[in-house]
């Protein structure tokens, strides 16, 4: 058996992250809503074992994707931890493909039975325990991916806590395994397996519904911003699919209230100022010169981050995890529809160019639930 190399690990697992980019980027307004592994830079710990299989585990978020790989003599169960035992127990035992297992602590009874009350008090997942098992997991064939799993046990005297983000189990190292479209395949069965677990929790006909009286109210002559923040107070799922929590009108000083923050699973926090649908982007000339509409709101939108960077730590008392880099900001303003072709590559430019924002027309936030409707397969009359 021809076992897979180091080089050939790291292009399966790039493959693997690039093609889960590249389908979540299909489903617009909605990007960050998905787990952080799936479409940020991690670093990423690959273990090639010389009996048996691969472990590819997602560590922690970085700036870039740093992918290490090296080898062992043990066999890849042992990845998590092989516990002194007398028997072959195992919380699971794997013996086909595609398998996972999501949103569970494991617990060894020794440690559960010393932190019985606070495991209880504290876990919000589904706890199992076990008396001396000899391996977490044990892998007779195929692959099982663990995602946000929690391991606990004592060792040799020490109580050892582990959070796993993502860790991928393959029971074979064998090269012809790896190939490029087996990275795609579970690339995007990932991606449909989130999104499947997110559709139950879109209220589809009202979306639909909502997508309707959006459009009426975006192109009505005498809608302004307070219509547009009444509106989305109501409708959020415009500004972003899937979010934590969504404050209207939020108070970061006496003088500083943008329209909304909204908080992403992933701890971002996204700050929202509102402009009229009316409102213009350019002015004619040769350049394009910005709108006295546009300048304003960029300037209104550019305090508020500012604030935030500069008094992070005396919001902390609202917003705890607020962390600078991990703060955000949307300007919504205008209509696409009233631009020219260059006017919209002018635009396209000017969000290339801004570093901690962005600016988008009412008209695009339609486009793009619109978008994320046609990707789910859902039809939505009218629109159609």
């Amino acid at each position: 058996m021809d076992r897979i190399t180091r080089g050939q690990l790291k292009e399966f697992v790039l493959s693997f992250v690039r093609h889960m980019r590249e389908s979540i980027s299909q489903y617009p307004n909605v990007e960050h809503t998905f787990p952080a592994y799936m479409w940020s830079p991690y670093r990423i710990t690959c273990v090639i074992s010389k009996k048996n299989g691969v472990a590819i585990e997602f560590i922690e978020r970085s700036k870039d994707w740093e992918i290490s790989v090296r080898k062992t003599d043990r066999r890849i169960e042992e990845y998590l931890i092989k516990l002194p035992c007398n028997n072959d127990k195992a919380f699971f035992e794997i013996n086909g493909e595609f398998n996972r297992i999501e949103n569970v602590n494991l617990v060894t009874r020794d440690f559960y039975d010393a932190f019985k009350d606070i495991i209880d008090y504290l876990c919000k997942s589904t706890t199992f325990v076990m008396e001396k098992p000899c391996l977490f997991v044990r892998l007779k064939a195929g692959s099982v991916k663990l995602v946000n799993v929690g391991i606990a046990y004592v060792k040799n005297g020490r109580r050892i806590v582990k959070k796993i983000k993502f860790l991928w189990l393959i029971s074979t190292s064998a090269k012809e395994y790896f190939t490029k479209e087996m990275a795609i395949q579970h690339a995007e069965l990932e991606v449909r397996r989130y999104l499947d677990s997110l559709i139950p929790r879109i209220p589809i006909t009202a979306l639909v519904s909502a997508l309707q009286e959006f459009e009426k109210l975006i192109y009505k002559e005498d809608t302004d911003e307070s219509d547009m923040q009444k509106f989305l107070e109501a409708h959020p799922f415009f500004l972003l699919m899937g979010y934590e929590s969504v404050e209207p009108k939020p108070k970061l000083s006496e003088d500083l209230k943008p329209d909304f923050i909204i908080k992403t699973p992933a701890g971002e926090y996204i700050i929202v100022e509102l402009e009229s649908p009316k409102k213009k982007l350019f002015t004619s000339g040769k350049f394009m010169p910005e709108h006295k509409h546009l300048k304003d709101a960029k300037a209104q939108i550019e305090g508020y981050l500012n604030y935030i960077k500069n008094n992070i730590e005396h919001l902390r008392w609202k917003y705890p995890d607020m962390k600078a880099e991990k703060v955000h900001g949307l300007l919504v303003i205008g209509l696409s529809n009233n631009l020219t072709p260059e006017e919209r590559d002018r635009l396209k430019q000017l969000n290339a160019e801004l570093k901690n924002y962005e600016i988008r027309t009412y008209d695009e936030l339609a486009r793009r639930l619109k978008q994320f409707l046609e990707n789910l397969g859902v039809k939505y009359g009218s629109f159609g």
